[in-house]
């Protein structure tokens, strides 16, 4: 189609700059794969390719109609195995409302030391 045509056409994003060796990043990097945990719904499980390509070793954990109400346990597991990375990233919303709490309860989980970021979505629903 047109527009897998137009997305074949996009130039790969650059590598990111190595580390200074101060172990500090620069300013204006990314983080790496390696650095982020990323939790979502089937949207999220449905990008898990192009997520892997453009940050090689995420640990992604997403599921067909994961919901964000379930995300201080599920961040919780991972924390407890070990695996809850520097950056934790919600892709979550598509499946229902957000009760209220749930975001200082995610935050309680990941501690201060890690980053959030939050996928925000847009559908025909009442809850987004």
């Amino acid at each position: 189609t047109q527009a897998q045509t137009m997305l074949d056409e996009q130039p790969a994003p650059p590598e990111p700059a190595p580390l200074a060796t101060t172990g500090k990043r620069p300013k204006g990097l990314h983080a790496t794969g390696h650095e982020v945990t990323a939790v979502g719904d089937s949207v999220m499980l449905a990008s898990t390719g192009e997520l892997l390509r453009v940050l090689p070793g995420i640990d992604i954990k997403a599921s067909v109609g994961a919901q964000l109400r379930e995300a201080p346990q599920v961040l919780e597991r991972l924390r407890a195995s070990n695996r809850l990375r520097r950056v934790v990233v919600l892709g979550l919303g598509t499946n229902g409302d957000m009760p209220a709490g749930t975001l200082d309860a995610v935050r309680e989980v990941i501690g201060p030391d890690r980053e959030l970021l939050l996928v925000t979505v847009h559908a025909s629903r009442d809850w987004t």
